[in-house]
């Protein structure tokens, strides 16, 4: 827990950190402005909750989300001026937990930003987390909009199971989810085979989802673990090939299970850990 806590505090004075956040905010004010627009023009507010659970429901989102989190742990397993000292002075299983602790910690922090700033730039109702709202209604029954049509994936078969607020819920977790086993996949392979292979990989998974979406069979969700945040991917029953609910919260869960039983193990087999972390360092 200190360890983590000290990683924290040196990625809250990283003005590079702060810089990401400012990018985010005016992508989400640059993507939410035709909606802005539109609801001017049709005199109504939508339903904030659900209209950010829509966005996140698209492969543009994935795209963003995942490079997001790729860039903020790219400096893993962090190699700073006191990582030599760490990895001398304690033992590998604390150097190694601390650093999956700050995963987990940055990126429970790093989705409630970015579903905060979709939710905030949206401009849309807060106060009802019960009801859809005309306008969200009328884009799941299949009605189109010019202006917004590449904003957000709803179905009717989403807004006809869960509230605003419960689609809300289970979207962010299931981004947590995958923000902390992309977060465990970085660390594995930065320790294993160094952070340019780490990075690479990284943006592949980033990208993947899209590529799927876009030419790939639709059986390959199974093995994209951005496409298992999308609502629109696993609330879809009518699409035998789309994994379901309950398999992507299993396969996300024990993903990040593995990765981090994996992780220590092989900060013990490497006899070498230390050297390895000065060679990496300098």
């Amino acid at each position: 827990m200190y360890l983590c806590w000290v990683h924290l505090k040196e990625l809250f004075r990283t003005p590079l950190f702060y810089a990401y956040l400012c990018l985010f905010f005016v992508y989400y004010h640059q993507l939410n402005n035709p909606m802005v627009l539109f609801q001017k023009e049709a005199g109504l507010r939508i339903n904030a909750w659900g209209y950010t659970a829509a966005v996140f429901s698209t492969p543009l989102s994935t795209i963003v989300f995942g490079m997001g989190i790729i860039m903020i742990f790219s400096d893993l397993p962090l190699f700073r001026g006191n990582a030599l000292f760490e990895s001398t002075r304690c033992s590998r299983n604390v150097w190694v937990s601390g650093r999956l602790l700050y995963v987990i910690g940055v990126s429970v922090f790093y989705t409630f930003v970015m579903f905060l700033l979709c939710l905030f730039t949206s401009r849309g109702e807060l106060n009802d987390t019960e009801k859809w709202g005309k306008i969200l209604n009328t884009i799941a029954n299949g009605y189109h909009f010019e202006e917004i049509d590449d904003l957000l994936e709803l179905s009717i078969t989403l807004t006809g199971k869960y509230t605003p607020i419960q689609a809300f819920g289970l979207s962010f977790l299931m981004c947590v989810l995958c923000a902390i086993c992309l977060g465990f996949c970085v660390l594995l392979l930065s320790m294993s085979f160094g952070r340019t292979i780490a990075l690479l990989v990284g943006c592949i998974f980033s990208v993947l989802d899209f590529v799927i979406s876009w030419k790939l069979p639709y059986a390959a969700y199974h093995g994209s673990p951005l496409s298992l945040t999308r609502l629109s991917v696993i609330c879809n029953p009518d699409m035998p090939y789309y994994p379901t609910k309950s398999y992507a919260l299993t396969a996300l869960v024990v993903a990040c299970i593995l990765l981090s039983l994996i992780c220590i193990a092989v900060s013990h087999m490497n006899k070498r850990f230390a050297d390895k972390i000065l060679q990496n360092q300098f």
